[in-house]
C-alpha cells in the first residue's frame, strides 16, 4: 500500500472520498486474507498499472471510457446476491459472509486495494462526474461490510475455538 498511498490520499479531499479511504484502512488493518480479484473485465489501463509495477504512477487511462470500464468491472466484481438480472449491484442487501468470502474479502495488493487506487484515478481525473460519486459511496458500503464480515468471521474462530477447548476439557474432567 505504500507505493500508491501518496495516490490515494492526494486524489481529492471531498467528504466522500476520505470516509472510503478511512473504510479502506479500517478494511486492511483488520489483516484479511490476502487474495486475488477477478480479472475479467478489469479496465486494461489496470492491468498494466499491476504489470509495470509502479505504484506511485497514474498510468494513461481513457478519460471518454475510463468510468464506464471502472463500473463494468466493479459489478462483475460484486458477489451474486448483491446482482439483478443486469448485473447491477442491488442497493444495500445483506450479503452472506461466503459470497463476500469468494468474491471482494480479499486484503493485501491483489484485492481491494486495486480497486481503490484505480478508483482513485477516476476521482483524480474526473471529480466531476457524478457517476463516480455513486461508485465512491457503493465502495465505502462494501469496505465497511467486508470489514463487518471479517469481523464476524475471527469473532466466529475465537468462539469455535473456545466451544473447541471447552469440550476438550469437559472430556478429559469425565474420563
Amino acid at each position: 500500500m505504500k507505493g500508491a498511498w501518496a495516490v490515494l490520499i492526494s486524489a481529492s479531499t471531498d467528504a466522500r472520498w476520505i470516509r472510503c479511504l478511512k473504510a479502506f484502512v479500517d478494511f486492511e488493518s483488520s489483516k484479511p486474507p490476502n487474495g486475488k480479484l477477478n480479472v475479467s473485465n478489469r479496465p486494461s489501463s489496470v492491468s498494466r498499472w499491476v504489470k509495470d509495477k509502479k505504484k506511485h504512477l497514474i498510468p494513461d487511462i481513457n478519460a471518454t471510457t475510463y468510468g464506464n470500464d471502472w463500473t463494468v468491472w466493479w459489478y462483475d466484481l460484486q458477489p451474486p446476491s448483491r446482482r439483478n438480472s443486469d448485473g447491477v449491484p442491488h442497493l444495500r442487501p445483506a450479503i452472506p459472509l461466503d459470497e463476500w468470502s469468494k468474491t471482494l474479502l480479499k486484503g493485501g495488493t491483489a484485492g481491494i486495494y486495486t480497486v481503490v487506487v484505480a478508483l482513485s484515478w477516476w476521482v483524480t481525473l474526473h471529480p466531476e462526474d457524478p457517476a463516480l460519486w455513486v461508485c465512491v459511496e457503493d465502495v465505502h458500503w462494501v469496505l465497511c461490510q467486508l470489514l463487518s464480515s471479517h469481523q464476524a468471521s475471527k469473532k466466529r474462530r475465537v468462539c469455535d475455538a473456545e466451544q473447541d477447548i471447552s469440550h476438550v476439557s469437559k472430556k478429559r474432567r469425565n474420563e
